[in-house]
């Protein structure tokens, strides 16, 4: 269960107190989590980036306003414009700045607006992710340990992972799409199944209660009284 998540599920939790295992509500099986806390589990990606997205389009819709990404102080005027190559937002100088350069200017930008909020959702796609060891910021997290399942740039493969099984992510990703695609064909096979099970099923009973309405030609035929002579 991502960081993330669990931080949101018992106010305590941010504050430094954290239980020895957390227990899914859903199907009740208990995970150990690690002793150094909270802050050692792995982080969720893409749930990352969604609740990113949400927010930017929240703030958008509602007339806030969202700092420049390329501006060295982080906010040299509000952004009026969003990269989708980039993936950044840019204000009015950045923008352009974007337009007028050689490379930039192939670059697709859409303008911000609190009407057009929605466009985001389209036009944001993950950025990409670098490393948090140290030294290694500037390293993009393309390998895959499969030892500790865990993403790693190219510096950790030679220390830290080393001696450990890594893949490049882009053929990680390929064997776990495969997996996911026959996993959802098999399953869509079972529903199949089930889906036919019960239709024979709820035919069976309509037959059933249709026979039990129908009188029987026992209970129809007209009662014979006896008489003595």
């Amino acid at each position: 269960m991502p960081a993330l998540l669990l931080s949101t599920m018992h106010p305590a939790w941010g504050s430094g107190w954290f239980p020895n295992s957390t227990q899914c509500p859903t199907c009740g099986q208990s995970t150990n989590n690690p002793a150094a806390g909270i802050s050692a589990l792995p982080q969720n990606l893409h749930l990352e980036f969604e609740v990113e997205v949400a927010r930017y389009v929240s703030k958008i819709a509602n007339g806030g306003e969202v700092c420049c990404d390329h501006c060295i102080d982080g906010c040299n005027g509000p952004a009026v414009a969003f990269c989708c190559t980039c993936r950044d937002f840019l204000c009015k100088l950045c923008q352009e700045h974007h337009r007028s350069g050689r490379k930039l200017s192939k670059h697709t930008i859409i303008e911000i607006s609190k009407e057009g909020a929605n466009q985001l959702l389209a036009a944001m796609k993950p950025r990409e992710h670098y490393c948090s060891q140290l030294n290694h910021e500037d390293n993009k997290l393309n390998f895959y340990c499969e030892t500790c399942n865990l993403l790693i740039c190219r510096d950790c493969t030679t220390v830290a992972h080393k001696e450990h099984s890594v893949t490049e992510l882009s053929t990680v990703a390929k064997a776990h799409q495969k997996k996911i695609t026959l996993a959802l064909k098999s399953t869509t096979n079972i529903v199949k199944k089930l889906m036919a099970a019960i239709e024979g099923d709820n035919k069976m009973i309509e037959q059933v209660a249709a026979t039990k309405r129908t009188p029987s030609p026992s209970s129809t035929r007209p009662l014979k009284h006896s008489t003595r002579h």
